[in-house]
């Protein structure tokens, strides 16, 4: 998918990688299936979007007249990570 969006509008020079789901359970009644979707969509999104997004930057390269990285990414969390 990603490799079909870069060929329709171009190449990505920043990723923002800014994701996030919660599901409201007491820890004794969190089930398997919501915990697997929190972590699908907050571990595992982040990481197939950066890995899309790296391996568009090592086969574009560093264009110099943009910046001096091959491209940048950023990780966003959310208001978790005080709130535990």
């Amino acid at each position: 998918m990603f490799d079909r969006a870069v060929h329709e509008f171009g190449t990505i020079d920043i990723l923002v990688n800014n994701a996030g789901l919660q599901r409201d359970s007491a820890f004794t009644d969190m089930t398997l299936g919501k915990w697997n979707k929190v972590l699908a969509v907050n571990l595992t999104g982040q990481f197939l979007c950066a890995r899309a997004a790296i391996r568009e930057f090592l086969r574009r390269g560093v264009v110099p007249s943009v910046s001096r990285a091959a491209g940048k990414i950023i990780c966003m969390s959310s208001v978790h990570q005080v709130i535990p």
